[in-house]
């Protein structure tokens, strides 16, 4: 259950901190390369330039991405992954936001 999942996912984050993460995919390339362990970090204002990771649901399946912010509005987030020459589709709410990336 994909809400069960976040719930206790950010559960962690609180309680602990902190929570790592597992990178699958290059579109971090060279910060973050498939396979390696992201530490995110519970913050409350992100600034333009951080590497945040946030959740969505596509097509009935969870997804985490870590991108970094290349906008900032009141309302929403736009990321962008360093390898990727687009910037992602998704307007990230305050409330899909996991944490921040400690690189």
């Amino acid at each position: 259950d994909n809400e069960l999942y976040i719930r206790l996912l950010n559960e962690e984050i609180e309680q602990k901190g902190v929570v790592q993460l597992t990178v699958h995919g290059n579109s971090m390339f060279p910060i973050l390369k498939d396979g390696d362990l992201v530490t995110i970090e519970k913050g409350h204002q992100y600034n333009l330039g951080d590497v945040v990771a946030y959740f969505m649901v596509v097509d009935g399946k969870l997804k985490i991405i870590v991108h970094r912010i290349v906008l900032k509005r009141r309302d929403y987030l736009l990321t962008k992954g360093d390898n990727n020459d687009f910037i992602d589709n998704i307007k990230v709410k305050n409330t899909m936001v996991l944490g921040v990336a400690l690189l």
